[in-house]
């Protein structure tokens, strides 16, 4: 995964990725204090999905957790990419990647720095086997939000309890040998800025609490970005708004917040309305088109086909079906097949409740009532497969509205990316995959 032999490049040559490279590196000893914007805009490709200005605030906000570096050498690793292999007063080997933009090669497509593994510890991409492993790690490795923790049970296989359609990438740490942390992303097209782009979700992240201190989760945080941003426009990820681990690495001020999670309680809003009939295979058409009409409004949406609707419903083996959707001229509201069991120790106590997550949501303008009615359907149905709670997630200012009443509890969420948005992504909502968590 880590390259450490290529064509050496002269640092101060005419290389154009030589030339990258020895940019970014003098730009970040300075932690980019004296850098314009079109000094970036300059550097980088034409149509960059990503602004400038928000290159900027990311690669400021970065700079000062980088120690002084010394150079070793620059290593083409490819026609369009190399790498700057760099060490620490430490010993750490670090290295700043440059990938040039094919259309324009004398111009940057993406530069970015990460630490390399420690001796040690070893980064490789997930196998079948890893599964079980994977798994365990999660029940070891809470989430921290505020006060409460909660530990997440998605039974004895984790690369199938945690299945997605859209092409995805889980890599391993293993510390002397033994399977200690984890990062996964999913790439997949949506629209942002009234451009369609490719990009890479980053999505569960989990570092055995007994090797913190190692280098672990540097490693694993620069593996998942040299695994995903090469083969994308940009990332993107969701984080709590009070999660500790991102609050200690400062990175608040490259977030919004314009995201819940709304957990309603089963038995609470359970009531005596029907769910619909479902839809079957040969509507997959029928439910690409509402699916267009209502959530393909909202920043991030993915085009619709029927295809794409198949390959959700029918592509992730026992998470969904078709007997998990319930559809009306009005609302659709569709709900994952298998629970999570999710352990929650807060200030309160400590409970173990069993959860599903909604992974289709939608409303036709001035119809948002009718997915109250689905969701009170849903609930009725829960309750008699002895789950405890539905959660929603929502951005679009409507649904929120009628389904905020609902909730037990709602947690916010922070989404962290570096790619335009259109100005009025914030009034409109965000598209966000209930199968992404």
């Amino acid at each position: 995964m880590y390259e450490t032999a290529g064509q050496v490049l002269e640092a101060d040559g005419p290389d154009p990725r030589a030339r990258s490279l020895a940019w970014y590196i003098g730009h970040l000893r300075g932690r980019w204090q004296d850098v314009s914007e079109d000094e970036v805009r300059r550097a980088y490709r034409t149509d960059d999905p990503v602004p400038p200005g928000q290159r900027l605030r990311f690669t400021s906000a970065l700079a000062p957790r980088v120690p002084p570096l010394e150079l070793e050498k620059f290593l083409a690793v490819s026609d369009h990419e190399a790498i700057a292999r760099l060490h620490d007063g430490q010993g750490r080997r670090w290295r700043v990647r440059a990938i040039m933009h094919p259309p324009e090669p004398d111009r940057l497509r993406w530069a970015f720095i990460t630490q390399e593994p420690p001796p040690g510890v070893v980064i490789r991409p997930a196998t079948p086997s890893d599964g079980p492993s994977l798994a365990a790690l999660e029940r070891r490795v809470p989430i921290v939000d505020g006060a409460v923790r909660r530990t997440y049970d998605r039974g004895d296989d984790y690369l199938t309890a945690a299945l997605v359609p859209d092409e995805h990438h889980v890599i391993v740490a293993e510390v002397d040998g033994v399977l200690s942390g984890m990062s996964s992303a999913v790439f997949h097209p949506a629209r942002a800025d009234r451009r369609l782009l490719r990009l890479a979700y980053f999505r569960h992240f989990r570092v055995d609490p007994r090797v913190q201190g190692r280098g672990v989760f540097s490693a694993l945080n620069g593996a998942g970005a040299e695994n995903a941003v090469p083969h994308c426009d940009a990332p993107w990820s969701l984080t709590g708004a009070s999660n500790e681990a991102v609050d200690s690495r400062g990175m608040r001020n490259i977030m919004r917040s314009p995201v819940v999670q709304l957990c309603i309680d089963a038995r609470t809003a359970a009531t005596s309305l029907p769910l619909p009939r479902p839809p079957a295979h040969d509507d997959a058409e029928a439910l690409a088109a509402f699916l267009e009409q209502t959530v393909g409004v909202l920043e991030l949406s993915r085009p619709r086909s029927s295809d794409d609707v198949i390959a959700r419903v029918e592509g992730v083996g026992a998470r969904y079906g078709w007997d998990r959707i319930a559809f009306t001229e009005q609302a659709l509201l569709g709900v994952e097949k298998t629970p999570v069991s999710v352990e929650t120790a807060g200030p309160g106590g400590t409970s173990i409740r069993r959860e599903v997550m909604a992974f289709d949501v939608a409303a036709l303008p001035g119809q948002e009532s009718k997915l109250v009615d689905l969701t009170h359907a849903w609930c009725s149905q829960l309750v008699e497969e002895g789950i405890d709670d539905l959660l929603i997630t929502v951005s679009s200012p409507a649904l929120r509205r009628v389904l905020e009443p609902l909730a037990s509890r709602c947690t916010s969420f922070n989404l962290s990316h570096q790619f335009s948005v259109a100005a009025d992504a914030d009034a409109r909502g965000y598209f966000i995959d209930g199968m992404l968590f």
